[in-house]
Parts: C-alpha cells; sequence; structure tokens
C-alpha cells in the first residue's frame, strides 16, 4: 500500500533529497519548510508519516506534533518521526516524551530512515488487525455494561460520600451520584444525578487519583465518566465509538484505545 509521506525541512536542499529518495521508493511525497502553513496542511491532506525537523523557524518541531495532536483524533494521527540534528540523549527523550514514534539524528543513512518508516507502519498495522472488529467489540463492551436504562444505583458495588469543594462552600455527595465530571477552566464541572451540577475546586488529577479506578473511567483529559452508567455504546468512524450515560442527552466519543481500558474495566 502506498504511504503518504509530509516532510517538513526548512533546509531545501535536504528537502529535496528526502522527496526524490521517498518517491524513488513507492511513497507519495509532500514537503514543506515550516511556517504557518504547517497544521493547515496537515488538517486538509491525509497522511500517513510525518517526517519532521526540530530546528524550524516560526513553530518548531515540538509544537508541531503537540498541535497535530490536539488538533486530530488518536484515530487520525499519522506517525510523526523527527528528523534532527540534536543527538544528545535527553533531546531523543523530549522527543519521545511529546509523542513522537521515533526519533532519527541527522545525519542518518536512507535506509536508516526507510527502516523507521517501515517498522512504525507495521506496529500500526498490526494494532489495528488484532482489534477485534467493530461488531465484536460493540457486544462485548455492551454485554459488560451492568447498568440498564431503568436501574437504579443499587447495583453499583462501591458506596461513600465524597466532599466537594466550590468557591463559597463545600458540598458532600454520594460518589454514587457522580454521573461525570467535566473540566471548566481552573476547576472541575460534576455533574450528578437529576441534571445536577456543582462546580468544585478540585482538578481532574485530583478526582483520577480520588475516584475507585474500578467504577470511573478517565475518557479525555478533560472527561471522567462513571462506567456503571453506560447504558448503550454505538460504533461512530475510525476505530472510536459513542458511549451514551443514563440521564446525559449528549453522547461521549472514546477511541478505540479507551475502549480497551473500558473493557478491562468491565469484566
Amino acid at each position: 500500500m502506498t504511504q503518504n509521506v509530509l516532510v517538513i525541512e526548512d533546509d531545501k536542499n535536504i528537502r529535496e533529497l528526502l522527496v526524490t529518495q521517498l518517491e524513488e521508493e513507492g511513497y507519495t511525497v509532500d514537503a514543506i519548510p515550516g511556517g504557518k502553513l504547517v497544521i493547515e496542511t496537515i488538517l486538509c491532506k491525509h497522511f500517513d508519516v510525518v517526517l519532521c525537523d526540530i530546528m524550524l523557524p516560526g513553530m518548531d518541531g515540538y509544537e508541531i506534533l503537540q498541535l497535530m495532536r490536539k488538533n486530530l483524533k488518536p484515530t487520525e494521527r499519522p506517525l510523526f518521526i523527527f528528523l534532527s540534528a540534536q543527538a544528545e540523549n535527553s533531546d531523543f527523550r523530549k522527543g519521545m516524551e511529546h509523542g513522537a514514534d521515533d526519533y532519527l539524528t541527522k545525519p542518518y543513512k536512507l535506509q536508516e530512515l526507510l527502516n523507521a518508516i517501515h517498522t512504525q507502519v507495521t506496529k500500526r498495522n498490526e494494532l489495528i488487525i488484532n482489534e477485534p472488529s467493530d461488531e465484536a467489540l460493540v457486544k462485548e463492551i455492551e454485554e459488560k455494561v451492568s447498568v440498564k436504562p431503568n436501574s437504579d444505583n443499587t447495583s453499583l458495588a462501591y458506596s461513600g460520600n465524597v466532599t466537594i469543594s466550590s468557591k463559597t462552600k463545600t458540598k458532600i455527595l454520594n460518589i454514587c451520584d457522580i454521573v461525570f465530571i467535566q473540566e471548566e477552566g481552573d476547576y472541575t464541572l460534576v455533574n450528578v444525578l437529576d441534571h445536577q451540577q456543582v462546580l468544585a475546586l478540585q482538578t481532574m488529577d485530583t478526582w483520577v487519583k480520588s475516584l475507585p479506578e474500578e467504577e470511573f473511567l478517565q475518557i479525555h483529559r478533560s472527561i471522567i465518566i462513571n462506567t456503571k452508567y453506560i447504558f448503550k455504546v454505538e460504533k461512530w468512524f475510525n476505530y472510536t465509538y459513542k458511549v451514551y450515560l443514563r440521564s446525559v442527552n449528549k453522547p461521549f466519543i472514546i477511541s478505540q484505545h479507551i475502549s480497551r481500558i473500558f473493557r478491562n474495566k468491565t469484566k
């Protein structure tokens, strides 16, 4: 299968050489020097792989990677490989900590680059092949959801109260009543039964550490859901799923990666 590759490199000679070499290997290649058009280019066209220098004018490679991760769903993101003259171990660690799939230091041999691309594409394809089908995954999740549309809190396996601090007062809630929690600026908005909401001073990190892991799942950096209120799961697209919570009007979208975590929590 032909892979679409985007080269982001400000050095014209290196950029043109990479295009020539990759096209000779059968890749479809676009190339840009960086700058403001980077994210627009990534969002407007599908790429399987992005090869990106780090030291770029205007916006460096780290910023490009972070903006890509912010604007694209996990299942839509291309593989991202840094190509950099920065060869210290700390540089490599920084690149990987930012979410890069690989990191090659300049100068590198063409075969090293081709091997890196092939390895990462193969790993991603194997992950997709080894995942259960959409229908099988949805059925498996639905079978493990114990709370149905008209059930009550008695089926929940945990109990206890949680103290929520707001700007003006504190409020005590039963953990079972929490349906989901969402980030609200520097605070969090706790959504409980009967569509009630409480603005809390607690951060998302605090909730993640304090809520029972068996029942609560952080499906996004800004959303935590109570898995016991799930009553319906639907496949959406690109290995993502819609999850419906009892008493919540709109579904939440979760990736296949999060779905695997959810399945483990509902075993």
